[in-house]
């Protein structure tokens, strides 16, 4: 048994028409958590529970929240389940795309995440979707280009865990992202034409203060990266003169080097406890790559170009981060 699970706020009417077009063309079973909508909104949720299993929050719990309790249903309830197919109530998922990334979840048994493909994007959401998309690529070291679409397909043997994760509103989204880099579960992008209904009023993200949340709550799982990177900067400045003395920009090999030693320190015994960490890997093929190059720029930023020390040493790491983010838009622009 494949199941929608839908979380809903202050539903219209798309949402009857979505869950008519799932019965309509599939057996798929379809679960609805009424996220504390209120009494105004009963009469939609009323007309839905002749068509689906229907949940309540009394109060608004936020996105997150509501699919959590979904997951926990699920797991609790429908243990025949074999896949959750996340969905949006305001109908801009079409039937067709749900189908699809469920067939892939189904034969592949992975997490799969829809990324879209955008022709014109409301300004409200290329705010947001930019901000986080190159926080997520710098700490992550992978690029997706979008990391953000509420469609995505669990297969059962992750329900329980993504029940679990921390996050109750729209960052829950991205910390399920963030624990499935961070602990080896793969994860294959699912590229689909991006659907805005209405210009994407029906929404209610907030541009700015949700994706300063998303960023926030990312960091409660890859806080060790900005660790690392405080560091670096403050090794920069307080390593003693004499180190640069000895070879041009040695200190800035130095303190990539003592960073990423802290970071993978950090992931192992602390945000990943119990031998949970599985990026290690990954995570030190791109220091070594970003240190090098960053150790690379400054030589020629202070020889070439005659600028100070320090001067040089923050300016390369601004153009690298800047590179690395290109680059991995380039490399893995299929994603």
């Amino acid at each position: 048994m494949e199941i929608v699970l839908i979380p809903a706020y202050r539903p219209d009417d798309e949402l009857i028409r979505l869950i008519d077009g799932i019965r309509e063309k599939s057996d798929l079973s379809v679960l609805v958590v009424d996220d504390g909508s209120g009494e105004a909104y009963r009469s939609v949720f009323q007309r839905v529970e002749s068509k689906a299993v229907v949940l309540h929050h009394e109060t608004n719990r936020g996105k997150g929240s509501a699919i959590k309790t979904g997951l926990a249903y699920v797991s609790s309830q429908m243990k025949d389940c074999t896949c959750v197919i996340l969905a949006d109530a305001d109908g801009q998922h079409p039937v067709e795309d749900i189908l699809a990334i469920r067939d892939v979840c189904v034969r592949e048994n992975r997490f799969i995440l829809t990324t879209r493909i955008f022709e014109k994007m409301p300004f409200r959401s290329r705010l947001g979707n930019t901000l986080i998309r190159i926080v997520y690529t710098w700490v992550n070291h992978r690029y997706f280009t979008d990391n953000q679409c509420g469609l995505r397909a669990i297969p059962a043997s992750l329900i329980e865990v993504m029940s679990r994760i921390p996050g109750d509103r729209y960052e829950y989204e991205m910390s399920m992202l963030c624990y499935a880099e961070k602990t080896g579960i793969s994860i294959v992008p699912f590229p689909l034409k991006a659907v805005y209904l209405g210009n994407n009023e029906s929404s209610h993200y907030r541009a700015v203060r949700d994706s300063l949340l998303v960023v926030r709550k990312m960091l409660h799982h890859v806080w060790p990266s900005a660790v690392g990177l405080l560091f670096r900067l403050a090794a920069v400045l307080l390593l003693p003169v004499w180190v640069n003395q000895v070879s041009p920009a040695l200190d800035v090999l130095l303190a990539g080097l003592c960073s990423t030693i802290l970071v993978l320190l950090l992931y192992i015994t602390a945000a990943f406890p119990g031998g949970a960490y599985r990026d290690a890997g990954r995570e030190i093929r791109c220091r070594i790559i970003t240190d090098l190059s960053v150790f690379v720029v400054t030589v020629v930023l202070q020889n070439g170009l005659g600028l100070s020390h320090r001067g040089a040493c923050f300016f390369s790491m601004g153009l690298v981060l800047a590179g690395w983010y290109f680059a991995m838009q380039r490399l893995q622009k299929p994603a």
